[in-house]
């Protein structure tokens, strides 16, 4: 009787999994496809909707149509660029697809959530997920904090889930190196990620095979740099404008063709600009050390004090200005989404502290944390914005969802 118990108990389970998953997916898709969104021709969504559309158009990776680009990291022009290929070039297809990876992160959760901690908790995790605006309205942004979050999530789960085998090493090693170059700080937090694989007793040749195909994934774009600028670029350029922007004295909130950035690039080219920014980045920090700490801890607050809701097309004005004109349930509504937002980082961080202090097998704990630990002390010293917390999200919620758990039931 008991395999036939364990046999009805996974199926319920399937099924409550299943709901959640389709209630996510309904308010993604609904979203995207019913809902005005934000103009594709602003900002970033701009530059990347325009690579995707030269790659399908030109076969070629630039911006302006006449010089090839190494400004941005290639990942996510490219998936931009497939589905153009795919459905036509319209933002809905893009759109729809996010939609449909954000929704499987619920599913990744749960699957995590199972093994480190149980059942129960993933299905809270899961739940969080699926109803969590930032990942609903970035789902109609043509931006890759989604795509980020889809692999992210995924490689983290593999590894959780499945003890390393050559086919599980090759599917690692292909994410990790194309979320390197969705995000090219993430090569960065790989070799982070490697010792703690590591570390829980992993046998060496399976980090070599991961490590061995991430590199191979990345190398080709390094080689086309090479061919393309007659120098070794690892991804992108998009790294000395970053540093000196998070160590400008005037303390800038978003990127300004102004002085002194327009004296110190005017004339040069990506690769030789990026030069001369990280090198005056060092130099501001240098001069004006103080001022710098001062930015590093405000971006603290900047990359976590949000409820996502100006990713809205219909709440994308400050709530201040929102209220001036009284429009006072777009308001409440902001109001209601920042403390909804605040309230699942709280319990989050909470969470890790219980976690770690009555979860016996803490090994595991440590891929959850570990790519929070990363984003948030790269984006204390570097630029922060809200989106930027997009792709750990889901391990904030789920840590959120173990506080809760552990508050209101025994025997978590």
């Amino acid at each position: 009787m008991k395999p036939l118990s364990m046999f009805a108990e996974n199926k319920v389970t399937f099924k409550k999994i299943f709901i959640i998953f389709i209630i996510g997916l309904i308010l993604r898709l609904s979203y995207v496809i019913f809902v005005p969104q934000i103009d594709v021709k602003i900002g970033d969504s701009d530059r990347y909707s325009t690579l995707g559309r030269n790659i399908v158009n030109h076969g070629k990776y630039m911006v302006d149509g006449v010089k090839p680009d190494i400004y941005w990291a290639p990942g996510y022009p490219f998936f931009i660029s497939f589905i153009y290929k795919l459905f036509g070039i319209n933002n809905t297809g893009i759109r729809i697809v996010q939609a449909v990876l954000s929704s499987l992160v619920i599913i990744f959760i749960y699957l995590i959530c199972a093994k480190v901690f149980n059942k129960r908790i993933g299905m809270i995790s899961s739940l969080i997920v699926s109803i969590y605006p930032g990942f609903i309205g970035y789902s109609g942004l043509v931006l890759p904090q989604i795509l980020a979050s889809f692999l992210l999530t995924l490689f983290i789960l593999l590894i959780v889930k499945f003890n390393l085998k050559i086919r599980i090493d090759f599917i690692l090693g292909l994410i990790a190196g194309y979320l390197c170059l969705v995000r090219s700080e993430f090569v960065l937090f790989m070799p982070i990620l490697f010792l703690i694989i590591a570390k829980n007793g992993q046998k060496p040749k399976h980090l070599i095979i991961i490590f061995i195909i991430m590199c191979s994934i990345i190398s080709i774009w390094s080689m086309r740099n090479y061919k393309a600028f007659g120098k070794f670029v690892l991804i992108s350029t998009h790294y000395g404008d970053t540093l000196w922007i998070s160590t400008w004295k005037e303390e800038w909130l978003e990127w300004q063709e102004k002085e002194p950035f327009i004296s110190l690039t005017e004339g040069l080219n990506q690769i030789d600009s990026s030069v001369v920014l990280f090198k005056a980045g060092i130099n501001n920090i240098k001069e004006y050390p103080f001022v710098y700490l001062k930015m590093c801890a405000k971006r603290l607050y900047r990359f976590w004090l949000t409820g996502h809701s100006n990713v809205f097309y219909f709440m994308a004005d400050s709530l201040k200005n929102y209220i001036i004109k009284k429009e006072y349930f777009i308001a409440l509504l902001k109001i209601v989404m920042l403390f909804f937002n605040m309230g699942i980082i709280i319990f989050g961080f909470f969470g890790v502290k219980l976690a770690y202090r009555n979860v016996k097998n803490n090994n595991l704990l440590h891929y959850l944390l570990m790519p929070m630990l990363f984003l948030i002390i790269l984006h204390f010293f570097t630029f922060a914005t809200p989106r930027y917390s997009i792709p750990i999200m889901p391990f904030v919620i789920v840590f959120a969802s173990y506080a809760m758990a552990y508050k209101y039931h025994d025997n978590v």
